[in-house]
């Protein structure tokens, strides 16, 4: 935020190096500080909708970063039971498919794909994967 205040503010979008120069009354010292970015982005093995507001819903670390992320989820028949773009974080083990849209799915298993619209962390745009719904 500036060159020369006592307590300057820093907010790099990537991890930073930056160099530290202390000039007082022709004493100088420098020191170099970095400044870690942690772009961390996890998507959980389970939630469960189960009522006790204790991880209610399908909810991915760091999905802020891709705001075109799309989300589709199947049983273990092949079904979709759910499906979004962009996808909110606010799957809670409901079916939005089939006879009764809303129903509560059971404790199981379930498989999803996830486009992320853009490389993710790791390279990957597409990312597969299973998520346990305990009830």
């Amino acid at each position: 935020s500036c060159n020369n205040c006592f307590n300057p503010i820093a907010s790099p979008k990537a991890t930073t190096f930056y160099t530290v120069i202390v000039d007082s009354n022709g004493c100088s010292n420098m020191d170099t500080l970095t400044i870690f970015v942690n772009d961390r982005f996890f998507i959980p093995e389970g939630f469960s909708p189960n009522g006790d507001n204790v991880n209610e819903l399908f909810e991915i670390v760091g999905i802020s970063q891709y705001p075109d992320m799309s989300i589709l989820i199947i049983n273990r028949w092949g079904n979709k039971v759910f499906e979004a773009s962009p996808y909110k974080g606010d799957w809670n083990g409901t079916n939005q498919f089939g006879l009764s849209i809303g129903e509560e799915l059971p404790t199981g298993t379930y498989f999803y794909i996830i486009d992320l619209g853009k490389m993710g962390p790791d390279g990957e745009q597409i990312i597969k994967g299973n998520i346990y719904l305990n009830r």
